[in-house]
This record gives C-alpha cells, structure tokens and sequence, in this order.
C-alpha cells in the first residue's frame, strides 16, 4: 500500500454526505460519537485552551473543542470538506494543506492539545510515528496532549477476525494494531495509553512530560 490511500478529489465527493455516515453505525465509523465522547474525556479540554485539530474534516470534532471555549485550529487536505467546517464554525482558523506538509508560522506554533479524529489509519506505522514525534517535539506544550481517535483493533488477530465478518466488503488501509503500534512507539521512546471504544475503533492518548 502506499502511504496515503486515498486522494483530496475522493474526499471531496464525500464531504457532502460525509456527516451523515459518521451516524451511520457501522464500519468504519461504529461507536463514531463514542469515539469523540473519548476524545474530548481524555483530552479534558478547558476554556481557553489551544486546540489544534488534525484532518478535521467537516468540523465535527473541532466544533466540541470550539463549544468547550478552546481556541481552535483546524488542518484538512480538503477544500470541500474545509467549506463545510468554515459554515459550521465561523472565523475558526482552518488550513487546506496534509496534515505531514510544512505548516504556515500561524499553525506551527505549541498547543495545549493536539486532536485527530479518523485521520491517522491512511499513514503506516513508520508514518504515525514519524508524524507524532514532530507533533511532540515541534508543536506540543509541555504538560499537553495528543488524542487520536481511529479504526483501531487490539491485535493483528482482532483486526483478521473482523476482516473475516466483513469479507468482500473489507478494505485493507493501515488501521490501528494497538498491540504492535503501541511497542513500536514505545520503542521509538513515545509513551501512549489505549481504550478500545468499539469493535472496530479506540483512542491513543500521549501525554507530554
């Protein structure tokens, strides 16, 4: 597979119907409000935190951090998607650009927290890690946090199984293995806490020193 699987155009045909199946309650999006629930719960948000929320999409998850009173930033690679997110929460600072490009002097500053919701399963493993310690060293408070909420399993086992209950309807991407992914993060000497959220999805959480 190639690092990012699918292109700007087909999630930009998407963006229209992209709200309506996050409610849909099936793969990939089962347990999709309990994912955000975990993510605004870990993330323990507070008014007039910065907030930086990576491939925010239609604004979904950005609009909770938005509502907690945190100042917020959004970053997506769709234009389509980012219209959305521009009518949904005003004058919130949003950038059309891939979340691994370089980022204009407004956005690569330090956030207190560092949130991605359904984003990170389109970068391999060497991706996620490469990303997340820039994010870490580069672009995080001390004291702050990175929360990602994804299609997530807790082992290259649970991830077959369920692949199997799919059959031709499975498509392969660089989902979460939680058990892999969190040795080799650690490995790599990031520190990440895991919850499985539903079947298919869950939430990583780092904390920075």
């Amino acid at each position: 597979m190639s690092e990012l699987q699918f292109t700007p155009e087909e999630f930009d045909v998407w963006a229209e119907s992209y709200d309506d199946s996050t409610r849909i309650d099936a793969f990939p999006f089962t347990g999709y409000d309990r994912v955000l629930d975990t993510i605004m719960a870990e993330a323990q948000a507070q008014p007039g935190m910065k907030v930086l929320d990576l491939g925010c999409g239609t604004g979904l998850l950005t609009q909770r951090f938005a509502e907690a009173g945190c100042e917020v930033w959004g970053i997506d690679f769709s234009g389509p998607m980012l219209e959305i997110a521009r009518k949904r929460l005003g004058a919130v600072p949003l950038l059309h650009a891939d979340v691994r490009a370089e980022w204009p002097a407004d956005f690569e500053q330090r956030y207190d927290r560092i949130v991605s919701g359904y984003t990170f399963h389109h970068f391999s493993q060497q991706g996620k890690i490469a990303l997340i310690r820039k994010l870490i060293e580069s672009n995080l408070r001390p004291g702050g946090r990175i929360v990602i909420g994804d299609v997530a399993f807790d082992s290259a086992a649970a991830q077959a199984r369920f692949a199997a209950s799919m059959g031709s309807e499975w498509e392969p991407e660089y989902y979460w293995d939680a058990a892999e992914d969190v040795t080799a993060l650690a490995s790599a000497g990031i520190k990440v806490a895991w919850q499985r959220v539903s079947d298919c999805a869950g939430v990583f959480t780092f904390r920075a020193d």
